[in-house]
């Protein structure tokens, strides 16, 4: 997942994180009404992270990512 950015605790405890993030987003979802949460990419970039959590308890829940970069030429978006 982080390639040779950390350890295999490092990701367990990442992957907690999301677990936990996930559990509370659900604890306080109501139908009908928007709940926006607000992360770091690497917790919701390709649709992994909190989201494969969420997924899991609810695969009906309607969702959206929005994610930032940065890139020096704004009229094409780079991959």
């Amino acid at each position: 997942m982080m390639g040779e950015h950390g350890s295999p605790e490092l990701v367990m405890a990442q992957a907690t994180k999301d677990a936990t993030m996930a559990y509370f987003i659900l604890k306080n979802y109501k139908k009908d009404h928007l709940l926006m949460h607000f992360s770091g990419a690497y917790h919701s970039d390709d649709h992994e992270g909190i989201l494969w959590y969420l997924k899991r308890k609810n695969t009906n829940i309607n969702h959206a990512t929005i994610s930032t970069l940065l890139q020096d030429k704004v009229n094409k978006l780079l991959k």
